[in-house]
């Protein structure tokens, strides 16, 4: 039997249509639209497994890549991404401070940290991480939180997800 769908606070379409219209480089690129809906895939995934923050996650998984300029070398584009979050904040989504301060390190440190205490910002890092196929990348399990270690089917489904293409 599947589980139920999702039903998201986070994720609309008006918000998602913005995000796209700020997106500076191709939709259907390594780090566009496709790439934003498999990490929101991964991420609630993980969300039905483990207890994170879902609405960080959702959120992390839409704004995390919207603010790069470049597919390849971008080092800014998380704390670009981070800084993005207080303009989107209470027009977009409403965040208390702490869930905000989630997102923002989310963000901001996915490309540069490898673990994080903070279950949530893991499972942030994790759903981006577990789409890297899409660029011909396998990562050795140390290089993702413990938790996965006891959820083979979801890592398996992500990397064969990271290696297809939508049809929008």
């Amino acid at each position: 039997m599947l589980d139920p769908p999702i039903k998201s606070a986070m994720f609309t379409q008006p918000f998602f249509d913005h995000l796209a219209e700020q997106f500076q480089l191709d939709h259907f690129g390594y780090h566009g639209i496709e790439h934003w809906l498999r990490v929101l895939i991964n991420g609630r995934e993980i969300a039905r497994r483990i207890s994170v923050n879902l609405k960080v996650i959702e959120l992390f998984a839409l704004i995390h890549d919207c603010r790069r300029w470049n597919e390849f070398e971008d080092p800014l584009h998380g704390q670009r991404a981070a800084e993005f979050c207080d303009s989107l904040k209470d027009r977009w989504f409403a965040l208390d401070d702490t869930d905000l301060r989630l997102l923002r390190t989310a963000c901001r440190y996915h490309t540069s940290e490898n673990f994080h205490p903070n279950a949530t910002i893991q499972a942030c890092w994790d759903a981006d991480r577990l789409d890297l196929g899409r660029i011909g990348i396998t990562l050795g399990r140390e290089r993702f939180g413990d938790y996965l270690e006891q959820h083979e089917d979801l890592v398996q489904a992500a990397i064969a997800r990271s290696l297809q293409s939508f049809s929008f």
